[in-house]
């Protein structure tokens, strides 16, 4: 009973943002974009990170 009241509640949010269903699908777009590109980010950081420090491992062989 408790969860079914909990997908109801969920499934009201667009009702309440000014500009309707279509206004919170935007909202959720953008959320998406603005995570996808900070994990694109940090896998960019953790690739470099790794280059750099195989990188650097040779050359200390050397």
């Amino acid at each position: 009973m408790q969860s079914e009241e909990f997908l109801l509640a969920i499934a009201q949010v667009p009702s309440y943002i000014p500009g309707g269903e279509r206004s919170f699908w935007k909202l959720i777009e953008l959320l998406l974009l603005v995570v996808g590109f900070l994990v694109a980010l940090w896998l960019m950081w953790v690739v470099l990170r790794w280059i750099i420090g195989k990188l650097a491992a040779t050359f200390r062989r050397k």
